[in-house]
C-alpha cells in the first residue's frame, strides 16, 4: 500500500529565530490534513515546554 511521509528538508537559525522546512505528503486530503495538524500539534507542544523551561531556568537564576 501507499504511505505517507514527513520530512525536515532544511533548518536555519540565529540567536533569535529557527526555521525548520519540512515536506509532508498524503495520497488524500484527509491524510495531509491530519498530518500537519499532527507535526503542527507536535511543534505547539514543543513550544510550550520550551518556553516553560526557559521560564523556570530564569527564575531559578535570578533566586540564586
Amino acid at each position: 500500500g501507499r504511505e505517507g511521509y514527513c520530512y525536515v528538508t532544511g533548518m536555519t537559525s540565529n540567536a533569535n529565530t529557527a526555521t525548520i522546512k519540512m515536506s509532508l505528503r498524503d495520497f488524500d486530503a484527509a491524510g495531509l490534513a491530519a498530518r500537519k495538524a499532527r507535526v503542527r500539534d507536535g511543534w505547539d507542544a514543543y513550544f510550550r515546554w520550551t518556553t516553560r523551561m526557559l521560564r523556570q531556568s530564569t527564575q531559578t537564576a535570578t533566586r540564586a
